[in-house]
């Protein structure tokens, strides 16, 4: 891929981030109006940015699902134009509609979610904490842009809350502008691909307690976030501040959680564990909760600051975690799934639980204090998460043909000497020249060796990366690369990426590297970890006789 064409996806990509958030945030400024306009109380008004939050969780675990079925690409485009239908929608005025749209825009910001760590994962395999960085950065930005200006938005218009609303489908359109070009390519190169084995599911991932760690985090840190934005701005407003100024407030928070939502995923990365990371978060939350009790008052600033560096190191490590705990793409998007699916059905809670506690004792004490005892265990969740491991599904059954069905594989068959089947689609060579112990999911140990939490310890990462390229630098994209054992059975396999990029985990025993791509010759070579970038010759032409 061309920098043009890399520089405009990256732009396509961090544009669908800036558009996961309005529609939920724009409504936290304009809520005691809505009160007031519809005649509802505080449980009501929480159950409007609770249903999104709710729908994030219900349907996160069927975005990997529907990505499957009809392609990554169009399903981030299917939930575009349910975000501009849910936006939309609530010019209707009605409370139905309200909650309708609530919902809609839900179920969009649900596919959205769960997909843009996949989409992270597959195309910049080598950027992924700097991408991860940029779209959580655009995530909080979105956030942040809502609060700021929807209610000068409406002071300026004229419009009334329901139109002000209703102008962030805007932003919307201009992503779906920027996609579907993607859509249209990515439809292009999948008719003209061979067929290939559907990609084999993740299971057991839901026995991990790794990745139950890392659900926790992600969800009690998404819990914060939306209680504290949903009545941020009327606690403001109950200590005698305009809605202006809670808006105002709200959004500061938003601007400060661009900052560590940028850093975070590339500090992340680059270390082997994240305890400080979550030291930071746990550090900044309890003074500025502290803050918000005793002293809201003049020092709200301050205290929304330090809120707002702890919203963005939250959902940026929380997301961090996702990409850095899984091995491949296809055990991404499963915990994705898990994480953002039980996550945020348990970070729909709070909004409600907050206004019910409100509610009942008249004051914000109890609500605030509540949020202070929650991070007890997000950091005992997080002590376990942040540790340098990957999660591991049930390890993968051969099929007839003995060969290891792993995550995001698509096999070629063998013959039984291990040479490569004259069918096969991708011409994979397998060679049995290597001794090795028994492997389960992308080169994971033996199950006997695996600890009871699911994890797999294996101290540091030991990768094997680099780029499959023509002898004249020309990238292939697709070209397969593949880990194998001394029967040829698959060990790993991964796809290069469009700029030609690859990286699979190896194992402790000695293997083979096999690569090979449509119309060129395969290279075999021993693995090891480290970076390898493997230069394919064209295929010679067939000698025609005379």
């Amino acid at each position: 891929m061309s920098r043009l064409r890399t520089a405009a996806l990256v732009v396509a990509v961090l544009l669908i981030a800036l558009n996961l958030r309005p529609a939920v945030v724009a409504v936290s400024p304009l809520l005691a109006q809505i009160r007031v306009d519809l005649g509802i109380g505080g449980a009501v008004a929480g159950l409007i940015t609770t249903l999104p939050v709710l729908c994030f969780g219900l349907l996160a675990p069927f975005a990997g699902r529907l990505a499957r079925r009809i392609g990554l690409e169009t399903a981030l485009l299917a939930a575009l134009l349910v975000l501009t239908a849910g936006v939309l929608v609530r010019l209707v005025p009605t409370l139905a509609t309200l909650l309708a749209g609530s919902v809609l825009a839900g179920i969009a910001i649900a596919i959205g979610n769960t997909l843009m760590p996949v989409v992270v994962k597959r195309d910049f395999r080598h950027r992924t904490g700097v991408m991860t960085g940029a779209y959580s950065t655009m995530i909080s930005g979105g956030g942040a842009l809502a609060a700021a200006v929807t209610v000068p938005l409406e002071h300026a218009t004229g419009l009334g809350w329901r139109p002000t609303l209703a102008l962030w489908a805007v932003l919307v359109a201009a992503g779906v502008a920027l996609w579907v070009p993607w859509v249209v390519r990515a439809r292009r190169r999948a008719a003209a691909a061979p067929p290939g084995t559907p990609t084999a599911p993740v299971r057991g991932l839901w026995r991990s307690a790794l990745a139950w760690q890392v659900t926790l985090v992600m969800g009690l840190q998404s819990l914060q976030f939306y209680a504290l934005t949903a009545w941020a701005p009327t606690i403001f407003v109950d200590e005698g501040r305009s809605a202006t100024e809670a808006g105002l407030l709200l959004s500061l928070a938003g601007v400060c959680s661009l900052v560590t939502s940028a850093i975070t995923p590339v500090l992340a990365a680059r270390s082997r564990t994240q305890h400080h990371l979550l030291a930071a978060l746990i550090a900044v939350w309890v003074v500025g909760l502290l803050g918000l009790l005793f002293a809201p008052g003049a020092l709200a600033p301050l205290w929304m600051v330090l809120i707002g560096l702890g919203q963005g190191i939250g959902i940026s490590l929380g997301l961090t975690l996702i990409t850095l705990r899984s091995p491949d793409a296809a055990h991404t998007s499963e915990l994705s799934g898990m994480a953002q699916g039980i996550g945020y059905v348990l970070a729909a809670a709070g909004p409600l639980a907050l206004g019910a506690i409100h509610d009942a004792t008249g004051s914000w004490t109890a609500p605030i204090i509540t949020l202070l005892v929650l991070l007890v265990p997000l950091a005992a969740a997080g002590i376990g998460a942040a540790r340098d491991r990957h999660v591991a599904g049930r390890p993968p059954r051969p099929d007839s043909n003995g060969t290891m069905l792993t995550p995001d594989v698509r096999t070629a068959p063998l013959t039984p000497g291990g040479t490569p089947d004259p069918a096969s689609s991708n011409g994979t060579m397998l060679t049995p020249d290597v001794t090795t112990a028994p492997f389960t999911h992308e080169c994971g140990p033996d199950p006997e060796r695996i600890p009871d939490d699911g994890s797999t310890r294996t101290g540091v990462r030991r990768t094997l990366r680099g780029v499959v390229r023509t002898a004249g630098g020309t990238p292939i994209p697709g070209a397969t690369v593949t880990l194998v054992d001394d029967d040829g059975h698959q060990l790993g396999i991964a796809h290069a990426d469009e700029a030609g990029g690859y990286e699979l985990a190896v194992p402790p025993t000695p293997c083979l590297l096999v690569c090979a791509a449509p119309e060129h010759v395969p290279d075999a070579r021993r693995a090891a970890p480290g970076r390898v970038d493997v230069v394919l010759a064209p295929r010679p032409a067939p000698v025609v006789g005379t």
